[in-house]
């Protein structure tokens, strides 16, 4: 792969408080490069060590590199050379030279200079050394260089085999520190495409290295100087920077660490003063995001983790352990005795500002949001009262369920350290409930962000292929819609009279949630369904529907539907299938899982499935029912875009409901928001599928073969 192959990179900035340009930039690059050229600055062990960074992916494709240096020199030095001769001149960088690399300590500036030492073993790197001088011809000595502010820029360029190229400049003075704890940013261009103004200042960075290289006052590396630098370099096979690649903080007990776009999250977070919303999706890690953004606070703060439902407390805690073996767990649930007890006990170490005890281990307390709302006598709430603030740091998993009226109780736990996590925060039809999430975690954070696409590009999400099915309102289910709708809209104008009423907004929430379930049961969308279970969908699927009347409906109708296929002399189907609902207890539940992949067998699913909730590696999709909530068949589709298999391409079935051409001829505007609404899901889910052109025009010929004058 070329560079200009590779889609939205790289970035015209990188700042290292947000990004990790080892991992985004240097090494992604690298990998691409035949030829690196680098102005290095002036040379120290620090400054050539970081010349390596992101290195070994030159070493692994035998790349070339040209690095220029300028040796810091005394005035007795730069002495020297102004009055003498070449030799001397070669003497006293050798010297230099010399001096520097014996001054190493760190394993990061001893591994890095390592790399060097090797691709200049092997004639893969070649150094030349610049004299700087001033306007008459001085040599420059340290104290005069800092002083005139002279070598405040590197210069980086990079080549691929078909000859692209990409630069970048920044501080020449960057050290490990910065590089770690984001005191830094790079300016990138790229040499594509040809007479853009990014490709002119390739040509700028290009002309200005090879002015240097060739310079008067650009030596060569002295033999001697390059002997010295070889001794004891090490083989290919024993070079090893990974570790260096990343922060710290960024790596896992088990050695892995995190990826690019949680590291960017972190550090999103902690520019922000430690709030803000991660919105990431799935396959994003979030969690494991969230949690390493915990280790960003003091040893003395309680990490109080809110969760939506049983089941993610489960997944938590398993997630917890894993990340903080030794960590101090409390989960605050039925299933977990004496945790009123135990909290009783360890909060009281967060009740003061100063610190009185020696903390070893993380602090965790675990809870889902019913149990952490409880504002009773002996709720979860009354442990939290006497906290300090300074103490606290509050973790909302699914966050958009905080912004409910029955959960709102626990944001009033007042924490200094505050994060959500949810791929879509807002809330439908709540503004209020919003605001609040909003107003209390931070707002989103731009650079926290990760959505499908990325997720699919990074093969953590596999690709999918998106098919639209059409049902139609019946006359009256079109009528009652209708009725509905006018019923909204003078709720919605006594609410805009007495904004603050919440009767009102009780009111209008449930006219919008009748009207929402008149699309969602459309009584023709088993005719549809039953056309894509003819279509032979493979399986395991699972079919997502609103409620238990409409599940039985849809699961008596595909058994019919299927033993009509059987019954016509065709290949036979499965005609098995389970149900996962409520009522389902967790033992159940692993076992229908893992059945219902084994024999390849469908699942009826109502809302248990949405979000959060690993499931096997399941073929598809068919959303029955489906809430104009942008949230809610996103998450659906997660489901079955998890574990990007070899090869594996998923499929996602939806059916949309449209009113009839004689419909929308006699109430054009209501018919067509009908239309709209349904086409906005359409747009969400097909946008990042293999077919989403296909699937336009599809329903294009689709409107025009009913007479419905509407292009999508």
């Amino acid at each position: 792969m070329v560079f200009s192959e590779q889609d939205n990179w790289p970035q015209a900035n990188y700042n290292s408080e947000i990004d990790n340009i080892v991992t985004e930039f240097f090494i992604p690059t690298l990998k691409k490069s035949t030829t690196y050229q680098r102005i290095g600055g002036l040379f120290s062990s620090n400054s050539f060590a970081l010349c390596a960074r992101g290195i070994k992916e030159l070493v692994a494709n035998e790349g070339k590199m040209q690095l220029i240096i300028s040796p810091i020199l005394n005035k007795e030095d730069a002495s020297i050379i102004q009055n003498t001769t070449t030799t001397n001149t070669e003497e006293v960088i050798t010297k230099n030279i010399q001096n520097e690399l014996n001054s190493i300590e760190s394993e990061f500036e001893k591994d890095h200079v390592d790399a060097l030492r090797y691709l200049l073993k092997e004639d893969y790197l070649e150094i030349r050394i610049h004299i700087p001088r001033d306007e008459n011809g001085n040599v420059l000595d340290k104290e005069k260089i800092i002083e005139q502010n002279r070598l405040t820029e590197k210069i980086g360029i990079f080549q691929d085999r078909d000859g692209e190229s990409v630069s970048f400049r920044g501080p020449v003075n960057a050290n490990r520190d910065s590089w770690e704890k984001g005191t830094f940013s790079i300016a990138v261009d790229v040499s594509w495409p040809i007479g853009s103004q990014t490709a002119e200042h390739v040509e700028n960075d290009i002309d200005r290295f090879d002015q240097l290289w060739n310079d008067v006052d650009t030596y060569k590396l002295p033999e001697l100087a390059k002997k010295e630098i070889i001794i004891n370099a090490p083989e290919k096979e024993e070079i090893h920077l990974e570790q260096y690649n990343v922060p710290k903080w960024a790596i896992l007990p088990d050695g892995r660490h995190l990826w690019d776009n949680q590291i960017k999250a972190v550090n999103a977070w902690v520019d922000n003063k430690n709030q803000g919303i991660f919105t990431i999706a799935t396959a994003g890690g979030k969690t494991l995001a969230s949690l390493a953004a915990s280790t960003q606070t003091p040893d003395d703060v309680v990490i109080l983790i809110v969760v939506h439902g049983l089941e993610l407390v489960t997944q938590w805690e398993k997630e917890i352990k894993n990340f903080d073996p030794n960590s101090d767990l409390t989960v605050c649930d039925s299933k977990h005795d004496g945790w009123k007890t135990k909290l009783g006990m360890i909060l009281p170490n967060f009740y003061k500002d100063t610190l009185t005890t020696e903390f070893k281990t993380r602090t965790y307390v675990l809870v889902n949001d019913a149990t952490a709302s409880d504002d009773s006598e002996h709720g979860f709430l009354r442990f939290f009262k006497h906290v300090n603030p300074n103490k606290i740091m509050f973790i909302g998993d699914e966050v958009h369920h905080l912004g409910a009226e029955i959960y709102q109780k626990v944001l009033e736990i007042n924490a200094k350290y505050r994060l959500g996590l949810s791929a879509t925060f807002v809330r439908q039809w709540d503004e209020e409930g919003t605001g609040i999430i909003r107003d209390y975690f931070g707002g989103e954070l731009s650079n926290a962000n990760y959505t499908v696409a990325d997720g699919i590009r990074d093969k953590r999400l596999c690709k999918y292929v998106y098919h639209a099915y059409t049902a139609f309102l019946q006359q009256d289910e079109f009528d009652d819609y209708y009725e509905k709708t006018r019923s909204i809209v003078i709720a919605a104008e006594e609410l805009r009279k007495d904004p603050t009423n919440k009767e009102l907004q009780k009111n209008l929430n449930l006219l919008n949630n009748i009207r929402a379930d008149i699309i969602k049961k459309a009584r023709d969308k088993i005719n549809a369904y039953k056309k894509i279970i003819k279509s032979r969908p493979r399986s395991p699927y699972i079919v997502f529907l609103d409620d238990r009347k409409q599940l039985d409906e849809f699961r008596q109708g595909h058994h019919e539907t299927i033993e009509q296929i059987n019954n016509s002399g065709i290949e036979k189907m499965n005609n098995n299938s389970f149900i996962f609902d409520g009522n389902t207890s967790p033992k159940d539940r692993k076992i229908i899982l893992k059945q219902a992949v084994g024999h390849k067998t469908p699942i009826f699913s109502m809302y248990c499935l949405d979000e959060g909730i690993d499931v096997p590696e399941f073929q598809g999709a068919i959303l029955v029912s489906s809430a104009s909530s942008m949230r809610q068949y996103i998450q659906r589709r997660g489901r079955i875009l998890r574990g990007a298999v070899k090869g594996k391409i998923a499929e996602l079935y939806d059916i949309i409901v449209i009113p009839t051409a004689q419909q929308i001829e006699n109430i054009e505007d209501i018919a067509m928001t009908i239309v709209k609404k349904e086409l906005q899901r359409v747009e969400e889910l097909s946008e990042d599928s293999l077919n989403s052109s296909e699937c336009k025009n599809k329903i294009n010929d689709k409107f025009s073969e009913l007479g419905i004058n509407y292009t999508f």
